[in-house]
């Protein structure tokens, strides 16, 4: 099982290496680390950003973005997951969930140490801010709003594009 190296995991694809138990602790593993995640950016955001709101219209206005947000989130996820399955169309057209699965797990394992790096440049950043005239909450919550369909949206197109090489053999 592969943690880091796409390359080796491409090969393997392409190969026929990679049997249904891999695949399927591809997806296990990757489903419990991704609910984990959920977890822990909503208890960072929830510790360090968020404060209570005591005026109506705040409260609504900040339940809107979060309806945007969301949707654009679910639009890119979706998007993004029909276009892996299309590209891998492209040549052989075979076992998109085994590669899909597998090609995600280990670009989501990259891009979830790329998210820490960004956590704690903010949590700095917002420490930095809070003895300025500047309203660290304010640019927080731009950045947490940003910051998640950009991941996403990147993270996506290193899968398609990584999805793409094993479907026409391109390691």
């Amino acid at each position: 099982m592969y943690f880091w190296d796409i390359h080796s995991l491409k090969r393997d694809i392409i190969s026929g290496g990679l049997s249904e138990k891999g695949r399927f602790l591809y997806f296990f593993i990757g489903i419990i680390l991704l609910r984990e995640l959920v977890d822990l950016v909503d208890l960072f955001i929830n510790s360090y950003f968020i404060s209570d709101f005591s005026d109506q219209d705040n409260e609504s206005s900040n339940w809107f973005g979060s309806m945007i947000n969301g949707t654009l989130l679910s639009l890119i996820i979706c998007l993004g997951t029909y276009y892996s399955y299309r590209v891998n169309s492209l040549n052989d057209g075979n076992d998109f969930l085994g590669r899909f699965v597998s090609i995600s797990f280990v670009v989501g394992i990259r891009f979830l140490v790329l998210l820490v790096i960004f956590l704690l440049a903010i949590l700095i950043l917002g420490a930095f801010l809070e003895n300025t005239l500047i309203n660290p909450e304010v640019i927080t919550s731009y950045i947490f709003n940003i910051l998640p369909l950009s991941l996403v949206s990147f993270m996506y197109i290193r899968i398609v594009k990584h999805i793409k090489d094993v479907s026409v053999e391109n390691v």
